[in-house]
């Protein structure tokens, strides 16, 4: 597992300004069944964790959070999610499914021009499986790009803010 920290800086655009983010969670939304809840945790002190499986042929809800936090990760620090949905034309967030690994992304969510963001996210799961996911957070994508909108970092450009490896399995 692998994971690095960069800043979210602000550009001539005029977004706000955002500080290091040091702490990502990424989790499954499923209120009623907190038995299979997934989360992918990371920490800037290289801590990189998954808690849970997915479930086979099962669609999930999921939001992402970041944080600038000055402690460990008590979810008291500033919530850079909030300040990156309401600055959203300025921002995406990328997730790369590793080869073999049964699982799609689909973003929920959109900036005011009607592309993704990548903050809440449906998380499709099929067979049973393992591999890797990376979850991007760019800074001023080109989300006019080819592919950009479909989820494709290929064309983005843009300044990684974020960048985490979780393993995953599917049972």
């Amino acid at each position: 597992m692998s994971a690095s920290m960069l800043v979210l800086t602000s550009c001539e655009e005029g977004p706000k300004k955002h500080g290091v983010v040091n702490f990502l969670h990424y989790r499954t939304a499923m209120p009623l069944l907190p038995h299979n809840q997934v989360e992918m945790v990371w920490h800037s002190d290289d801590s990189v964790r998954t808690h849970g499986s997915f479930r086979a042929n099962e669609t999930y809800g999921a939001i992402l959070e970041l944080w600038e936090s000055l402690a460990n990760p008590t979810f008291s620090g500033r919530r850079v999610h909030e300040e990156i949905r309401s600055d959203a034309k300025y921002h995406q967030v990328f997730y790369k499914v590793s080869e073999g690994l049964d699982l799609t992304i689909r973003y929920a969510d959109c900036d005011e021009n009607g592309h993704p963001i990548g903050i809440l996210t449906e998380i499709v799961v099929g067979q049973p499986s393992t591999g890797q996911l990376t979850i991007t957070v760019l800074h001023s994508p080109d989300k006019f790009a080819a592919g950009v909108s479909d989820g494709d970092i290929t064309n983005a450009g843009g300044i990684s803010g974020v960048e985490c490896t979780f393993d995953v399995e599917i049972q």
